[in-house]
């Protein structure tokens, strides 16, 4: 019976960690802006899109980001929305206008731990957003 029951038990483990993505990593269908309110910045403005290759590129920089180690000191320019259905995904964006500097991304579930988006990546969302 043993000899049974222990593979049976190994094949369930391996399928449920091959089992499809939670809802929340679905890939999103919308993605909104808003500015912070901690940051005056003239250049601010709202933004929102369901161009696929606008969510694309955010869900994109989205799975690149790197956790950033340590505690954060910060303040966003956006809150971001990723929509697919009626899942939302909620983030604190921060990009400024430097070509040069990476972009953050905090999760509003967590906003303790921080996540840096890779300069090409914060580059083609200042593209988008004509930062």
């Amino acid at each position: 019976m043993r000899k049974v029951i222990f593979p049976l038990l190994l094949t369930l483990i391996a399928l449920s960690g091959c089992s499809d993505r939670n809802t929340e990593e679905s890939q999103a269908e919308r993605v909104r802006l808003e500015c912070s309110n901690a940051i005056v910045d003239s250049s601010c403005s709202a933004y929102d899109s369901d161009d696929p290759k606008v969510v694309a590129a955010f869900e994109e920089a989205v799975a690149n980001a790197k956790k950033i180690r340590g505690v954060l000191d910060y303040a966003a320019e956006y809150s971001l929305n990723m929509t697919s259905g009626s899942v939302v995904r909620s983030y604190s964006l921060g990009l400024g206008s430097d070509r040069d500097m990476q972009g953050l991304l905090v999760k509003s579930s967590d906003s303790s731990t921080g996540y840096a988006i890779t300069v090409e990546d914060a580059n083609r969302l200042r593209d988008i957003l004509h930062k």
